[in-house]
């Protein structure tokens, strides 16, 4: 009876963690830092060790660097109001902020360090909302979202040059690239969806118990996506994306909790 007890709750146990950690699901949460709100703009920091957010919001127009549960470890203003989304980024040596800006269509670059403009462009696309950084050897790319045209745009980081544009089927907001794919928030289903660098769906999970996604971003380390979420929550989620059931990764996280 107690050898049947056992295998019964560790059963139990290995099902809820499989629930918990299973594709989509949320891993943790944290609200809008320091008293401001609307959260557009979610992004990981690419800099080896640095395991950060940045957190770009619409209520101030500020920027912040958080930790993975939300203590703020800098902030600064943003010189352009409409703040969307926005992502970290390393050109050569230096690391970068980008913000896209809604009211005058730009994504600005700004030091990660200092919070110093050292750049922007206007994008070729109305009403911008998403950006994410790619880097491919010494090429950097920006990949932004038009909401008014359904488009991606694959433009050069710094010029703002257009290499590419793919049409999607659905109004796309925050973007984010990583492990190979692009990370779309789409707000005419409510999903989070893995595409391809042209905009193919893979996969997709819903969002819909959480409010209207803004931003979001790939986090490589935890192999996560973390995104924002309207004033309706005001909080930055992050979600599994391994398997749809108990993979290893997940299998990695449930023996821990073992331990």
């Amino acid at each position: 009876m107690k050898k049947g007890y056992v295998l019964i709750t560790i059963s139990a146990v290995c099902a809820l963690a499989a629930s918990a950690f299973g594709w989509g699901s949320v891993v943790s949460s944290f609200y809008c830092p320091a008293g401001s709100t609307l959260p557009n703009g979610v992004g990981w920091e690419p800099i080896f060790g640095n395991n950060y957010l940045w957190v770009a919001t619409n209520s101030p127009d500020y920027c912040y660097r958080v930790t993975t549960t939300g203590s703020i470890q800098r902030s600064f203003n943003l010189w352009r109001g409409g703040t969307r989304d926005c992502d970290g980024g390393v050109i050569g040596s230096l690391g970068y902020v980008f913000v896209q800006d809604l009211n005058d269509r730009t994504i600005t670059r700004y030091g990660y360090n200092n919070g110093m403009l050292y750049g922007s462009f206007v994008v070729p696309y109305a009403r911008p909302y998403g950006v994410a950084y790619r880097q491919e050897g010494s090429t950097y790319y920006i990949y932004g979202t038009g909401t008014a045209d359904y488009h991606i745009y694959r433009m050069n980081a710094i010029t703002g040059s257009v290499y590419a544009s793919y049409p999607v089927l659905y109004v796309p907001r925050g973007i984010g690239y990583g492990d190979g794919y692009l990370w779309i928030a789409d707000i005419t289903y409510n999903l989070i969806r893995k595409c391809s660098v042209t905009g193919s769906t893979y996969a997709s999970f819903s969002v819909a118990a959480y409010g209207a996604i803004g931003g979001l971003d790939y986090d490589p380390v935890g192999n996560y996506v973390w995104a924002g979420f309207d004033a309706s929550r005001d909080r930055v989620y992050r979600f599994e994306t391994e398997g749809s059931a108990v993979t290893p990764g997940s299998m990695g996280r449930i023996k821990a909790m073992f331990r």
